[in-house]
């Protein structure tokens, strides 16, 4: 039986969810301190349905560090006041299945000016995390001051390190002289992008894994950036100072987050909203009840304008023959930032898998709703039928391997669901195309107008569903568009097997034809081989940037997919305050081009990795790899 086509942060997930529930404890066995005490004190609300209260299995996505804090001096404090602070430190061990590290790092370099640092002369590289409000990520020539020429010349400048963290992969936005970043820990720091030593740090509800929004400075207040975090919050905060604006949580489901960036377009915040309920499914848990959604929020204020749920009606129960409760159609979440197309009104997003059945006609689609009143103006669903949760995929898997049967399991899904943002862009015939691509590796150009899909292409050469998978965005520009591709097989962790479709390749915008294939380069001094990539390009008119799940990052030339320059982040590195930071793999959204320095996030894949490198231009020349 098809395994599913799970994304490189599911895989690991899944196997931690594994051998957590196949290594447990057998019974009667004394219980961990924390496990108790969590019984005791939080399971009320964080395990039962209808709380309001985050569920458990999302509290266990946060690092041990994140839910100390939230215990000791966030929003749990008065829950958490009858407890010492040994008893907090079990809590969080046990959630987050290890040892709250003690915190003997050294802070962060801080810069010697206060507020008022920011410039807004220095406008910002982009908008948010597609750089322009199509979702292209192609940053202008002259506000990135790298290309074919000079890029040879990038050596490594600093190196910044995320405490008490094992993940580094959000994208760094550069604005009024000043770099933001976010950690898995919930601190965003705003930092000097040219020197790298931090101005302010401002400590969010939890991870945030997405990029920032940036809207400028007017009327004598300062530039505000915005972003959401995994507890389904979205912030707005003072570039300058770091001061909170505002909070507001967009959905009250207790799985729900905001993995995607949100985007900002005349005075409105759009919000995509994603779960882990399809996650969270046990034996006795009544699947499923979430349900997609964009949320338009005023910037200035946090307040909801409108929300618009990717399935009309809530979920309503089912008729299940092994007496589990049984609820759907539900799933179809956002996973990526949605796109603008300010000449039509229109706002684009893609969803992912439903979560349960039956199952209905807005997953694995694209949307096309009106930006002023959410209205949907059409939708094309590009897969039928892919409901796919954990429970069920695991029994399946026992079943066909022999074990006892779970009882009634749902048809099975591929769960080839859309992960990245759409894009529209324009091809040399001057017509738009909106290009979207599912984690199967199918790429599609689809009419902006109509929804009706103009040509389809996927690079996977041997008829595997999961061959050629693509994740986390594309880039577009000179009438292409760039995809990554990574179909590295694991049959165990240590033991990579890439695949001859690994790489990154061109498209025709308007065609779909292929333009250009840069397979996998054979520069990397692993066993294995180099790996493939799963990073979304970001880059100018004549070079690209990508990373490989192996840690290296490469520039390519756009016009051919030439390797100009290549470096490997997979190491330790001295950071500027003294301590040591680890690469790792270079995946999701990292890297960023600016004023003649590149930036890269190193750290999500299946070893950790927490740094922040920064790469300026030396004035020596040397020679092309």
């Amino acid at each position: 039986m098809q395994q599913r086509a799970a994304t490189l942060w599911r895989i690991a997930l899944l196997a931690a969810s594994w051998l957590t529930a196949t290594h447990a404890d057998p019974a009667g066995a004394a219980q961990r301190p924390g496990e108790v005490l969590f019984r005791a004190h939080c399971a009320q609300c964080h395990e039962h349905e209808g709380t309001g209260a985050p569920a458990k299995f999302i509290l266990t996505q946060l690092t041990p560090a994140t839910i100390y804090g939230v215990l000791t001096r966030g929003v749990m404090k008065g829950q958490a006041s009858g407890l010492t602070d040994t008893q907090r430190r079990q809590i969080a061990a046990y959630l987050a299945n290890r040892d709250l590290l003690d915190e003997h790092h050294r802070p962060p370099l801080r810069c010697k000016s206060a507020s008022g640092w920011f410039h807004d002369s220095d406008g910002p590289v982009g908008t948010g995390w597609g750089i322009d409000p199509e979702n292209t990520r192609r940053i202008p020539d002259g506000q990135a001051g790298i290309d074919p020429g000079n890029v040879n010349r990038l050596r490594l400048s600093w190196a910044f390190a995320y405490p008490n963290v094992d993940r580094a992969a959000s994208q760094p936005f550069v604005a009024g002289g000043g770099l933001f970043v976010s950690s898995q820990d919930g601190t965003i720091y705003a930092l000097d992008a040219r020197s790298g030593c931090a101005h302010w740090s401002f400590k969010a509800s939890g991870d945030v894994p997405g990029g920032f929004a940036f809207q400028p400075a007017a009327r004598g207040s300062h530039a505000v950036i915005f972003f959401g975090d995994r507890l389904a919050h979205v912030y707005a905060l003072d570039a300058d100072t770091g001061a909170l604006r505002w909070k507001s949580r967009v959905d009250e489901h207790p799985g729900a987050e905001v993995m995607g960036t949100p985007v900002l377009w005349d005075g409105r915040l759009y919000a995509p909203v994603i779960s882990l309920e399809e996650e969270m499914v046990t034996a006795n848990y009544a699947c499923c009840t979430f349900r997609g959604s964009i949320v338009a929020l005023d910037a200035a204020t946090g307040r909801m304008v409108w929300k618009r749920y990717t399935i009309p009606e809530p979920p309503r129960e089912q008729r299940a023959a092994d007496g589990r409760r049984r609820f759907g159609p539900s799933g179809a979440g956002i996973w990526g930032s949605p796109t603008v197309d300010a000449r039509r009104g229109l706002l684009f997003f893609a969803t992912g898998n439903g979560y349960s059945e039956p199952g209905d006609g807005n997953s694995d689609a694209l949307f096309a709703i009106d930006l002023h009143s959410g209205e949907i103006k059409w939708r094309t669903q590009t897969f039928k039928q892919d409901n796919w949760n954990y429970w069920d995929y695991v029994c399946r898997e026992n079943s066909a391997k022999g074990s006892p049967t779970c009882g009634n399991l749902q048809a099975p899904g591929p769960d080839v669901d859309f992960t990245a943002s759409p894009v529209l862009a324009r091809g040399a015939n001057g017509h738009d195309i909106l290009v979207a691509g599912r984690k199967d590796g199918t790429i599609l150009g689809v009419d902006p107008d109509t929804g009706a899909i103009v040509w389809t292409q996927r690079r996977g050469r041997q008829g595997d569903v999961r061959d050629g998978e693509f994740f986390f965005g594309l880039m577009a520009g000179n009438g292409s568009v760039y995809i990554p591709s990574i179909s590295t097989r694991r049959p165990s962790p240590t033991t990579p097997i890439p695949s001859s479709s690994n790489g990154l390749y061109a498209l025709d915008v308007a065609t779909g034809k292929l333009a250009w294939d840069a397979g996998v380069a054979t520069d990397c001094a692993r066993p294995s081989g180099c790996l493939g990539l799963a990073s979304a390009p970001i880059g100018t008119s004549s070079l690209l940037f990508a990373g490989s799940a192996d840690g290296y990052v490469r520039a390519y030339e756009a016009a051919s997919g030439k390797v100009l320059w290549r470096f490997d982040t997979a190491r330790q590195f001295q950071t500027l305050n003294g301590d040591s930071a680890k690469g790792s793999a270079v995946n999701r959204n990292g890297i960023m081009v600016a004023h003649g320095m590149l930036y890269v996030n190193s750290g999500y894949g299946p070893t950790p990795g927490n740094v922040l490198l920064a790469f300026t231009l030396d004035d020596r020349k040397s020679a092309a790899p």
